[in-house]
C-alpha cells in the first residue's frame, strides 16, 4: 500500500493493490450489493442510493453516514457522492468510481462532519489464463476533516484500508461459500426429483 500527502489538498491519497481470488464480474457485483456491506460495515448508519442518473453505468448520487469511530476520538462522517461503473474492454477491467458532489436533497448539516472523496476509483483487471483471480487496484483520494496531525492520517490510512480490504475479502469468501452450497444442494435436489 501506498500513501501520499498532497500539497494541493488537505486529504490523503492511498494506493491498495492487490490479487483476490474472486472473478471481477463476481467482486463487482458484491461491492455494488449495498445491503450485503451493510451486513458487516459496523460503522455504517446510512448507505443508500440518493438518485439514479444512468442505468447502464450505475451512475448515481450515493449517500453515506458514518458513525462515531475508535470509541468516539472520530465523529460521525457524511459523503455525497456521484458514483458510476465503466466496463473497460480495451483495459480487460471494470472500473467503479466515484467522488463527492453537492445535492440539494442533502445539505450540510451541523452534527456530523461532511468528508470529500475527490475523484477516485477501484479497478478490477481480469488475469489472462486465470479467470477466478481479479487484479485489484484502488486509488482513493479523501478528506475526512479530521483535525489531527497529517503524520498521524499518514500512518492510519493504509490501515484503514488494509482493514477495510481484508474485511470485503472475508465476507465476499464466506457469501461465495454459502452460494456455491445453495447451487449444490438446489442441483443434487432436481437430482432426486427427476429419478
Amino acid at each position: 500500500m501506498h500513501v501520499t500527502q498532497s500539497d494541493e489538498f488537505d486529504g490523503i491519497l492511498v494506493k491498495v493493490e492487490c490479487i483476490m481470488d474472486f472473478p471481477p464480474h463476481k467482486i463487482v457485483e458484491m461491492s455494488l450489493d449495498f445491503e450485503w456491506l451493510k451486513t458487516f460495515e459496523e460503522r455504517i448508519i446510512v448507505m443508500e442510493v440518493a438518485e439514479k442518473i444512468d442505468e447502464v453505468e450505475k451512475l448515481q448520487i450515493f449517500h453515506l453516514i458514518s458513525g462515531d469511530f475508535l470509541f468516539g476520538l472520530i465523529s460521525s462522517r457524511e459523503f455525497v457522492s456521484l458514483f458510476g461503473v465503466r466496463h473497460l474492454p480495451d483495459k480487460n477491467a471494470i472500473l467503479i468510481y466515484n467522488r463527492s458532489v453537492d445535492h440539494p436533497d442533502y445539505p450540510e448539516v451541523n452534527d456530523r462532519v461532511r468528508g470529500h472523496m475527490y475523484s477516485s476509483g477501484k479497478y478490477y483487471y481480469s488475469i489472462e489464463g486465470e479467470p477466478n483471480k481479479t487484479r485489484f487496484v484502488e486509488f482513493t483520494q479523501t478528506d475526512v476533516k479530521m483535525s489531527i496531525p497529517n503524520f498521524l492520517l499518514e500512518q492510519l490510512a493504509p490501515k484503514f484500508a488494509k482493514h477495510n480490504l481484508e474485511k470485503l475479502t472475508t465476507h465476499a469468501n464466506e457469501r461465495l461459500k454459502r452460494e456455491v452450497a445453495l447451487k449444490e444442494d438446489s442441483t443434487a435436489e432436481s437430482e432426486e426429483s427427476n429419478q
